[in-house]
């Protein structure tokens, strides 16, 4: 999902017009608008402050473009510090893993996390591969729309899932990322600007 495809989401989800929003984020309505038409993106203090009006957190919003291997694993680095990973595989005579190699997050909530994920996954496969067996023209369509449209509001419905999770410093949020990997999306939506 675009930034712009968030917002709506969001608001929508609030059960707030764009007119409410805007007044809710001190912006005026036109922006909003544009924003999630995808015409024009928000900076970051625009997007703070939606995120603020819409009771989220900005990383929600935040829109990372990861295209090679080399750009996710920072992040995979980040939150394995955060949340802890176990590696699985197979290790050679000298004791190092192999290129089969597998991992696993310690954080309970990460781990059911990735369940609801894979499930989801799974459930979009098995629509995709129903509807190409299906003679039916129309329940065809039906079903490939029906995936796509799971598959597009898979990153907003997952990420409502996550628990509230306990902060640093004590106090309970939910959908908040550390620090440190805030700062990595605050940059990446600033090289977007």
């Amino acid at each position: 999902m675009t930034v712009g495809e968030k917002i709506r989401y969001y608001r929508e989800k609030e059960g707030l017009s764009t007119i409410q929003l805007a007044t809710g984020a001190g912006l005026p309505v036109d922006n909003i608008r544009k924003y999630e038409s995808g015409a024009r993106n928000p900076k970051i203090e625009p997007l703070k402050k939606i995120a603020t009006a819409l009771g989220i957190n900005i990383n929600t919003l935040l829109d990372v473009e990861l295209k090679t291997p080399a750009d996710v694993a920072p992040y995979l680095i980040k939150i394995g510090q955060i949340c802890g990973i176990e590696f699985i595989g197979k290790k050679n005579k000298d004791g190092l893993y192999s290129n089969d190699i597998s991992i696993r997050f310690n954080d309970q909530y990460i781990q059911e996390f990735l369940a609801r994920w894979a499930n989801r996954l799974e459930t979009i496969r098995n629509l995709r591969n129903e509807a190409e067996h299906t003679l039916d023209k129309d329940t065809k369509a039906y079903m490939l729309k029906r995936a796509d449209d799971m598959e597009a509001s898979m990153e907003a419905d997952l990420a409502d899932s996550i628990p509230f999770k306990n902060t640093p410093d004590g106090t309970f949020h939910a959908n908040v990322l550390p620090q440190s990997i805030s700062d990595i999306l605050t940059a990446e939506l600033n090289k977007m600007n």
